[in-house]
């Protein structure tokens, strides 16, 4: 923890492995409905830049970059951020991976603090109304018959509002 900057962290963490990363040593800012393979092409090219020297040989060890991929095709917006320094942790070894100089290094950083007290509550429709309602049974419905009838969907995502 007291490697962390007060701000512009990025985290991927679950249970005890993860990566942490700050700066920017690279970025694609992405839309549309090949944002996508614009994004693949982007870090297949960059990767090839890159001068690798990796003792650990671990997954996350090297460039990463953390992404943020838009559902739709519109507005599309995408983002992908490739940090200055990354550490992470898997099966019990823990790394640093510095791109450039290493002048991404921190100031003096400020303490985290837990977010305090979250409250959740119900948006339009609770849970269990959005899966009962009307709207929700047609569009399961209707995915579901073109995805067999038709084959133009190979999944859908259903969604309602919680309010935190």
């Amino acid at each position: 923890m007291e490697l962390l900057p007060a701000d512009g962290v990025l985290s991927w963490v679950r249970d005890s492995s993860g990566l942490v990363g700050w700066g920017c040593a690279a970025r694609l800012d992405v839309s549309g409905r090949d944002r996508f393979s614009q994004a693949d092409a982007w870090w297949r090219e960059l990767c090839h830049q890159f001068e690798v020297e990796d003792s650990v040989g671990l997954p996350g060890c090297g460039p990463v970059a953390f992404a943020s991929l838009a559902f739709a095709d519109e507005p599309g917006d995408s983002v992908l951020i490739v940090p200055e320094v990354i550490i992470g942790q898997r099966d019990g070894v823990r790394w640093i991976t510095t791109i450039g100089d290493g002048s991404a290094e921190p100031q003096q950083p400020e303490p985290v603090h837990p977010p305090g007290t979250v409250s959740y509550s119900d948006g339009q429709l609770s849970a269990t109304g959005y899966r009962q309602s009307v709207v929700s049974r047609q569009s399961v419905a209707e995915a579901v018959r073109r995805m067999r009838e038709t084959g133009d969907l190979d999944k859908i995502v259903l969604s309602h509002d919680l309010l935190v």
